[in-house]
């Protein structure tokens, strides 16, 4: 099981808008996040994960443009921070830290080129 995340046109219906990238993590990378938190205290967990907790929306439906703004940051942190996150790697081994820099870059270019959307995220 994983984190999915869709692009949908407006916040009322549920018709999805085809994107280049399949936006898809294990859940084994939140903990990355979490810790981020802890050095950068930015939600970037929320951001991430329960996006539509941090913006209020209750059809959990998000603007793109929430999200977009906050990406490059989160990117920045993680890159900067990385050897002092890369020992909350899962213990399994299922889940890198560049699968999670890939993810966030692809989610990023995705937000860019349809942010005039929402986006959904399924845990």
């Amino acid at each position: 099981m994983g984190l999915n995340i869709y692009f949908y046109h407006d916040d009322e219906n549920y018709e999805e808008v085809e994107i280049e990238s399949y936006l898809q993590i294990t859940h084994n990378l939140n903990k990355v996040l979490i810790e981020l938190d802890k050095i950068v205290p930015n939600n970037y967990y929320k951001l991430i994960w329960r996006p539509n907790e941090l913006f209020n929306c209750e059809n959990g439906k998000v603007k793109v443009k929430s999200v977009l703004i906050h990406l490059p940051s989160l990117i920045g942190d993680l890159v900067f921070y990385q050897d002092r996150l890369e020992k909350h790697l899962p213990e399994n081994g299922y889940g890198s830290f560049e699968w999670l820099y890939k993810f966030l870059c692809d989610y990023l270019k995705e937000c860019c080129l349809h942010q005039d959307k929402y986006v959904y995220c399924c845990r």
